[in-house]
């Protein structure tokens, strides 16, 4: 069960740090 929330947590970690990515990449467009 606790395997289980880490990997859900990571999962949260992994899909922010792909939203900052995209925030700076289009902020490097403009």
């Amino acid at each position: 069960m606790p395997t289980l929330k880490m990997r859900a947590v990571t999962q949260q970690l992994t899909s922010t740090k792909s939203i900052f990515k995209m925030m700076i990449q289009l902020m490097n467009e403009s």
